[in-house]
């Protein structure tokens, strides 16, 4: 989940902005699905279709935050819509922080993820030996921009450029 040195050419550091003429002038659309339903995770942790039903439902018009690997210091965008498909949670947002967007529009960081909590679980045996997690009903706290997401196929499928900001 880390940084690894060979693979980016700039420290996690730099995407804090350090001054407000570093505000984005670029945007990006991001469109994907941050969890797949009965797709179990390399944590065990398979989510059930109906899991999100409660707190999508519940908060009408409220969005959770976009992170970058899930620090809540490290606020990259904002999540436009949240839809329940068959296949999973999908999310629109729109990245506006400059290291971010570079590192999405050149495809070094396309995996989604989301913080939850979890309010009812049952089980699932993976393997003789080892018993998974079943996410039965969650609470969205957060969306994330990943490097490597738990759920493999959890991935940005569309970028889109969006209009430049103008400075001021």
């Amino acid at each position: 989940m880390g940084w690894r040195a060979l693979d980016h050419p700039a420290p996690m550091s730099t995407l804090r902005r350090e001054s407000p003429k570093d505000e984005a002038k670029v945007r990006l659309q991001i469109v994907g699905f941050a969890a797949l339903f009965d797709q179990p995770d390399r944590a065990l942790d398979m989510i059930k279709p109906g899991a999100f039903d409660r707190v999508i439902e519940q908060s009408i018009g409220a969005r959770p935050p976009l992170l970058w690997e899930h620090d809540p210091g490290m606020v990259v965008g904002a999540v436009r819509n949240l839809e329940i498909t068959s296949r999973g949670l999908l999310v629109d947002a729109v990245v506006d922080q400059p290291r971010a967007c570079e590192l999405i529009a050149c495809r070094r960081a396309m995996g989604l993820s989301f913080g939850y909590r979890a309010m009812r679980v049952g089980q699932w045996m993976a393997t003789t030996a080892f018993r998974g997690r079943t996410l039965l009903d969650v609470d969205l706290v957060e969306i994330s921009v990943v490097e490597q997401p738990l759920q493999d196929m959890a991935q940005i499928m569309i970028v889109k450029r969006l209009a430049e900001r103008a400075e001021g």
